[in-house]
């Protein structure tokens, strides 16, 4: 019997899937749909606290960088009001640059080296008296005349002449000055560890007075390097620190003076920079920018580089306003977020609020968003999971629930089936009654669902509950209906079996009336009564 074909079993089937697995597969679509759009919600909401973390961690230590740069230079100060106290011998001012000191950290490893270029004690006229050059006394020959600015240590320099008009007490302080290194021979980082350094000072000076006459000028010139060593070697990832800098990462720190010149970045050849005869090389900029790149002279002023990225320059007015945040712009192939932080040192010709310059702390976006990206990553996997999970409950209850809605159909359909099987059999009048006994004997569908929970019953399912409820409903409807079927298709068979028998005894009483009438017809006739008298007629003739 295929059920299938029935269609009641189709229609019952159809209703039950229906009404059980739409809701389903309703209820399971709002459920993945929540589950997916809360992870969506997740991730965002954690990428933008992140980011947000990320961010106030980069400023914060950009800040920090900054205060300890200008920490650094008053120290530098402070050293130079030492010096004036010193005796104007050779002896003790070789013996100052010899202790101080301060280590540096290249690819070679660290090792100490002399703060200072140069320390002098310049008479009124300009005629160095005492010199240390690069940790070593000066012999008389070496000492010049520093009022003539093609004397000084780098030709142009107007120290000593700038110095002699301040009054007393105040201090000069140049900007980076040293000659400019070209991009085929100046070091860039871990992108050509073996170029040149970039060889520049930063020079303090003040004048000597004792009772109200002029002694002389002395002068400190701070090596660069030490200034580059607070940006060379920070990163913005988990290492924090790298021996040589990475430009190409696009995750680098670096210092940008008052004016918007770069004075310390991974590549040298970005750093302002003079020609042999004093000149200023030019920054960087538009019109002349082929030229330049051919030349390999292109120092950047962030002032000046509006035409690479709008956002550069208004970075640069903003911490040249004394101002601390961050900006997002692009920058050699990188998206870059940018911290940046103004070096709160004033003195000379640093004023308030631009000070020394800035510090700029730049990441590339996906260095960036690292933390807030593994985060991310961590929830999708956790939503992916409970998506999997989900979809599989999903699955087998619907395989389930087709289970469940066939066996129910099937309770509903094979007995109607059964009982028409026997309705065909009556009226053939081969009477398959135990098509019927199949009915009356059969269990229904949540019979054997409470046996077979029986099986596996667990503490806290009341499944006695259910077995007594269920034990105490009457008979169903299609039993029932077998029940009063089964009876009907007895008595049918009864009352055939009698008809049977009346006809077979009116079929014995009939054949036997024919056979008296057919008998009657033909003794009646005339030819059969002569028969009989001759019949006669021989008998008596035998008798005698």
């Amino acid at each position: 019997m295929n059920l299938f074909r029935s269609g009641i079993f189709r229609r019952t089937f159809f209703s039950i899937l229906t009404v059980s697995l739409v809701p389903l597969i309703i209820l399971g679509g709002l459920a993945l749909h929540s589950a997916n759009d809360a992870g969506a919600t997740a991730i965002a909401r954690s990428r933008a606290a992140l980011d947000d973390k990320a961010a106030e961690a980069l400023e914060l230590r950009v800040v920090e960088t900054a205060n300890a740069v200008a920490h650094f230079l008053e120290e530098r100060e402070a050293d130079l009001r030492t010096l004036a106290l010193l005796p104007r011998t050779g002896e003790a001012y070789l013996s100052f640059s010899q202790t101080h000191q301060a280590m540096v950290w290249d690819a070679d490893g660290r090792r100490y080296l002399p703060l200072y270029r140069e320390i002098a004690f310049i008479d009124p006229t300009g005629q160095e008296v005492v010199k240390v050059s690069d940790n070593r006394l000066a012999a008389p020959a070496e000492l010049r005349d520093v009022s003539r600015p093609d004397q000084t240590l780098f030709p142009g320099e107007t120290y000593f002449n700038e110095i002699i008009e301040l009054p007393p007490g105040e201090i000069y302080v140049s900007p980076v000055t040293g000659y400019y290194l070209s991009t085929d021979v100046a070091q860039a980082g871990v992108e050509k560890p073996d170029g040149q350094v970039y060889d520049g000072i930063v020079r303090w000076a003040m004048t000597i007075y004792e009772e109200e006459t002029l002694q002389g000028v002395v002068t400190l010139a701070l090596n660069h390097r030490h200034l580059q060593e607070f940006t060379d070697h920070i990163v913005p990832t988990i290492e924090r620190f790298t021996a040589l800098p990475d430009a190409t990462t696009g995750n680098y720190a670096y210092l940008i003076d008052t004016d918007g010149w770069v004075i310390a970045h991974p590549r040298d050849y970005y750093i302002r920079g003079l020609r042999a005869d004093g000149s200023l090389v030019p920054a960087l900029n538009e019109t002349d920018y082929q030229e330049q790149q051919d030349r390999g002279e292109i120092p950047l002023n962030l002032a000046k580089l509006s035409f690479m990225d709008p956002n550069l320059p208004l970075v640069n007015e903003q911490a040249q306003m004394g101002r601390a945040g961050s900006v997002t712009y692009y920058w050699d192939g990188h998206n870059k977020f940018v911290a940046y932080a103004p070096i709160p040192y004033y003195t000379g010709r640093y004023n308030e609020p631009s000070g020394f310059g800035w510090v700029g702390l730049g990441a590339d976006t996906d260095t960036f968003h690292q933390a807030a990206t593994l985060v991310g990553a961590a929830i999708q996997d956790k939503v992916r999971t409970l998506t999997i999970t989900a979809l599989a409950v999903l699955v087998l209850t619907g395989l389930a629930v087709l289970t469940i809605s066939g066996l129910l159909a099937r309770q509903i359909a094979a007995p109607i089936q059964q009982l028409i099987e026997a309705a065909r059999s009556v009226e053939r009048g081969d009477f398959q009654l135990d098509i019927l006994n199949l009915i009356l004997h059969s269990r229904s569908a949540i019979r054997r669902l409470v046996e077979a929970a029986r099986s596996v019953k667990q503490e806290g399912f009341k499944l006695s509950v259910l077995s007594s409820l269920f034990q105490s409903q009457p008979e169903d409807e299609i039993v029932h209906l077998a029940r009063v079927f089964r009876e009907m298709a007895i008595q049918v068979q009864k009352r055939e079996q009698h008809l049977k028998q009346q006809v077979q005894q009116l079929r014995i009483e009939v054949d036997e009336m024919k056979k008296a009438r057919q008998v009657a017809e033909i003794t009646e006739t005339e030819y059969f009564k002569q028969l009989q008298k001759k019949a006669k007629e021989l008998r008596s003739r035998l008798a005698k």
